[in-house]
Formats: C-alpha cells, structure tokens, sequence
C-alpha cells in the first residue's frame, strides 16, 4: 500500500531540509501507524526522525499527528489500521522566538 505523510508547521524542515511530502510504499499490505513510524526509522526514510518519532508508538512532545486532518486520538493512535489514500500528517507546536 503507497502511504502519505504529509509535515506542516516547522515538521519539514526534518524531511530532506523542508520537503512537505514523503509518499513510499508499505512493507505491510494493512499498516497500521506504529508499523509505518517503524518502516520509516528502520529505513531512514526521514532525515531528522529523532525530531518527530520517539518511537513506534509515539511521537515527541510537541507534535501532533493528524490523519486525514484530524487527531490521531480519534483514531486509535498507533494502533489505527492505515486505509488506502489516508495521509498522515505531522504537525510540530514548537517555534522559536
């Protein structure tokens, strides 16, 4: 299945220094969240990762993660099962100044 992530908010500036979109291919044919952060750290997918996932079931204080623009919370968190053309967007609260 292709997945979406999508990064707003100062959250691209993790992704190849401030690309808004990754799209990749899942190992899993019906992912769920955690198995997606997983791919994504296991692979290097996202240059500064450290920045956005803490783990395979959670991300940094500060991001938020919304699928389909809403909150994960509605959704399960990481145990949502990703469905074909969902994106998954990470949105980081945090801002200099």
């Amino acid at each position: 299945m292709e997945v979406t992530l999508e990064f707003c908010g100062g959250a691209e500036t993790a992704h190849n220094g401030g690309e808004k979109f990754l799209t990749f291919k899942s190992d899993h044919k019906e992912p769920k969240v955690s198995d997606i952060f997983a791919q994504v750290r296991s692979k290097k997918l996202i240059d500064d990762i450290d920045a956005l996932i803490e783990s395979d079931k959670d991300v940094k204080p500060g991001v938020l993660v919304l699928i389909n623009d809403a909150d994960w919370e509605l959704f399960n968190e990481a145990d949502y099962q990703v469905c074909k053309n969902d994106r998954i967007t990470f949105v980081s609260t945090l801002h200099g100044g």
